[in-house]
């Protein structure tokens, strides 16, 4: 009876731990979707905050709007640019690795014979 009642208290004891477990993980799971969301909405309202701070502006400052479309245009350019150029970097950086690996395999393959025919 003895050894029952502490399969019993072992399986309740996992059991609870199991859930505590799942318990932790859906919390931390909801605090990041949480943080997410926040952030999503906090930036929405702030992108859409300057967009009307500036066409109000554009009463008293003619062409200020358009001059903030062409800022935020050649931001998204030089980000695509630089994000082009790290994939070619990254490209380019994996050849010249398989390059000099061929040309080690060769070196080593040459040894080999060499030293094989003397």
């Amino acid at each position: 009876m003895i050894f029952i009642d502490s399969l019993k208290h072992w399986i309740m004891a996992i059991f609870i731990l199991l859930m505590l477990g799942l318990a932790l993980a859906l919390g931390y799971f909801a605090l990041w979707a949480t943080f997410w969301v926040v952030l999503f909405v906090v930036e929405f309202v702030k992108f859409g905050h300057r967009d009307l701070a500036y066409r109000r502006a554009e009463k008293h400052h003619p062409g200020i709007y358009a001059r903030l479309q062409r800022t935020l245009d050649l931001r998204e350019a030089e980000w695509k640019r630089k994000e082009a150029y790290k994939k070619w970097s990254a490209k380019m950086m994996k050849s010249i690795k398989r390059r000099e690996l061929e040309a080690s395999y060769h070196r080593t393959a040459a040894a080999w014979a060499a030293l094989g025919s003397s």
